[in-house]
């Protein structure tokens, strides 16, 4: 596996398990002996997020999927990429109102307590708030109710089951 040095300080990944970042393939190589990962982010809509907080639109009715099979809703994708974020960014926050983007907030930290939370315009973010925060921890992520449903596959219904419990 050879990544050209231009490209390996930042990786786009899915929210998901990274055990996938440490897997090691038949010719014993893994992203985890070129990259480190180091935050996760997740950005949100200041202007959509609460009406799409709100939907019971399936991910397919929107034109996207993870595959065959997958049955999430709008809502499903965006607890699960707030859940599980390091850094949270709010972006539009300049396009609501100080009510609308308070509310935003409150959803935000409701669904992740621990995720750091920046505004932003027009997608621009200080570069320190997202990079080599060395906010990521595989430890505390594999205690995490994602990695668990992403490993072993647990419907929706189980998943809420497990965190009521």
């Amino acid at each position: 596996m050879s990544i050209p040095h231009a490209y390996a300080a930042i990786l786009i990944i899915k929210c998901m398990p990274t055990a996938t970042f440490s897997f090691r393939d038949e010719d014993d190589q893994s992203l985890d002996d070129v990259a480190r990962l180091d935050t996760m982010v997740t950005v949100v809509d200041a202007m959509n997020l609460l009406a799409d907080y709100d939907s019971r639109d399936f991910l397919k009715d929107r034109g996207g999927t993870a595959g065959e099979g997958d049955g999430r809703t709008l809502v499903d994708l965006l607890v699960e990429q707030i859940e599980f974020a390091d850094v949270v960014v709010i972006n539009k926050a300049g396009e609501v109102s100080g009510e609308t983007l308070a509310e935003v907030r409150r959803v935000v930290r409701g669904l992740n307590a621990d995720a750091r939370i920046v505004e932003a315009g027009f997608g621009r973010v200080p570069l320190d708030q997202v990079l080599n925060t060395r906010l990521f921890s595989e430890e505390t992520s594999q205690e995490h109710p994602l990695w668990h449903k992403e490993l072993f596959g647990c419907p929706s219904s189980e998943h809420l089951a497990q965190l009521a419990a």
